[in-house]
């Protein structure tokens, strides 16, 4: 019976070893991350922002969610958008149809869907980039310290959660490479865009080097996959808000009611790589063009 125990004992040791050395370290979950969310084809995707704004002791609220459905053959995105800010409630649906330049597009007010067919506006817009100047570029390169805090269930999935802080800084160079490479496809600065990088260079130079907003960040740490990602931004809109004031030289309003109360945002990801069909009704089909 010792022998048994001292082998079972033994056994456990090694196994414990083995484990902790294949932990991986914040950066390396990323990594591969990273590496595994490129190679994505299909899934949803779904976004969801509450916002609250006060003035003169009246508060308004609302709510925004957006969810992409993504079919890689043939090529379709099914989105929805609902959209409530105080009385005004609005839904929106749309199936677009890459190969076919054709965009479906249902608005509803209340009474229902009501289908049109138009063309794509795409060529109307500036052309975006089609990948990042840096293909291995992640958020970390654009924040700081990194923090796994634990396990979290995130609607129905085993995640690890990992903290990050997004700095005033670390934002300014994000949009600044965003900008490059849309100049870079374009062959230089879109009119439509002229004099931004300007407007937002001084913009940031007024915002408190202290500033950011921690992200809370869920990954599948089985699968390397991204499942949802948190934040409350609050306070980081509230500055960037008096910085904008302070570059258009108005006074900061005395009321420190006056502001943000709210901004709050989720972001996540579903059945990735598991979307293989988007079914279109035919009376969508067969919508009046607009």
């Amino acid at each position: 019976m010792k022998r048994f125990l001292a082998g079972m004992l033994a056994l456990i040791m090694v196994l414990s070893i083995c484990g902790c050395g294949s932990h991986k370290t914040p950066e390396e979950v990323f990594a591969l991350t990273g590496e595994n969310m490129r190679k994505v084809d299909s899934g949803i995707y779904y976004i969801t922002e509450e916002m609250g704004v006060r003035e003169d002791g009246v508060e308004v609220g609302g709510r925004v969610h957006t969810e992409l459905e993504v079919c890689p053959n043939p090529r379709t995105i099914h989105g929805k958008f609902d959209l409530s800010i105080a009385v005004i409630n609005l839904k929106t649906e749309f199936y677009w149809l890459p190969e076919e330049d054709s965009l479906y597009l249902g608005i509803d007010m209340g009474s229902g869907p009501q289908w049109h067919r138009m063309k794509s506006p795409a060529e109307q817009l500036p052309e975006l980039p089609e990948q990042w100047e840096n293909p291995n570029a992640t958020i970390l390169d654009y924040c700081e310290n990194l923090t796994e805090v634990g396990k979290e269930k995130v609607e129905g999935v085993n995640t690890t959660r990992y903290d990050v802080r997004l700095t005033a800084e670390g934002l300014w160079k994000l949009v600044q490479e965003i900008l490059d490479v849309i100049d870079k496809e374009n062959g230089g600065t879109p009119k439509e865009l002229v004099g931004l990088r300007e407007h937002l260079q001084e913009l940031f130079a007024e915002v408190d080097e202290d500033a950011g907003v921690t992200l809370i960040i869920c990954i599948d740490t089985k699968k390397m996959e991204l499942v949802q990602v948190r934040a409350d931004i609050a306070e980081f809109a509230n500055e960037i808000c008096r910085a904008f004031r302070a570059c258009q030289g108005e006074d900061q309003p005395d009321d420190t009611d006056v502001g943000i109360t709210k901004l709050s945002l989720v972001a996540g990801f579903r059945e990735l790589g598991r979307v293989d069909h988007i079914e279109i009704a035919q009376d969508i089909l067969n919508a009046p063009e607009m």
